[in-house]
C-alpha cells in the first residue's frame, strides 16, 4: 500500500479519531484546510471534515452509504457513482 498511498491514517480502537487524523495530513502536507477536500461516505465523516476546515465531499455510492443523511449534513457535493466523482 505504501507505494500507492505515500500517507494513511486509520481509524482508532478508542473511538472517532477522524479529525486527529485529517489534521496529521495537513501537517505532512503543509497544506491549508480550505485548499484540501475529504472524501467521505458516512454522514460523521462530513462533520469531520467540517469540524477541521477541509471541503467536505459525500461518496453516496457504495451499498451501505445513505445518500439523504449525507446529504443532510451539507457537504460541498455528494457523488452517487465514482465516475461522477472523477
Amino acid at each position: 500500500m505504501q507505494t500507492q498511498f505515500p500517507l494513511v491514517e486509520t481509524g482508532s480502537a478508542e473511538g472517532a479519531a477522524k479529525p486527529v487524523g485529517i489534521r496529521r495530513v495537513l501537517a505532512r502536507w503543509s497544506a491549508p484546510p480550505e485548499r484540501v477536500a475529504y472524501v467521505g461516505d458516512a454522514p460523521y465523516d462530513v462533520q469531520a471534515a467540517r469540524e477541521v476546515g477541509v471541503i467536505p465531499l459525500a461518496a453516496a455510492w457504495a451499498s451501505t452509504a445513505d445518500p439523504d443523511a449525507l446529504r443532510a449534513r451539507a457537504p460541498l457535493a455528494t457523488f452517487r457513482s465514482v465516475e461522477r466523482f472523477l
